[in-house]
């Protein structure tokens, strides 16, 4: 049986986040000031690391295999992230 979980998104641009094999990221949200991923997974597989690049409005966002998934503000606003799923093809 899958369940939605959360994994905890750092402010960097690139990073690994540990989730189940073949879990479907889902959305992005804030609780308390911390980004989440929310996913689909199955917890009894084995985890693995995801790639995800998160990006300021305005900043350079590389070419490649990427899929958007969300955005997120922080600071009232004042801040805007969008965060990209690498894909491997």
């Amino acid at each position: 049986m899958k369940r939605v979980f959360k994994f905890e998104l750092k402010l960097a641009t690139l990073q690994d986040v540990m989730m189940q094999e073949g879990a479907i990221v889902q959305s992005i949200e804030v609780q308390k000031g911390v980004p989440y991923v929310y996913a689909l997974v199955d917890p009894s597989l084995p985890k693995k690391p995801v790639e995800f690049f998160m990006f300021g409005t305005g900043h350079e966002v590389p070419d490649g295999p990427i899929q958007f998934i969300d955005s997120f503000q922080l600071s009232d606003g004042q801040l805007v992230f969008h965060v990209y799923l690498k894909l491997y093809i």
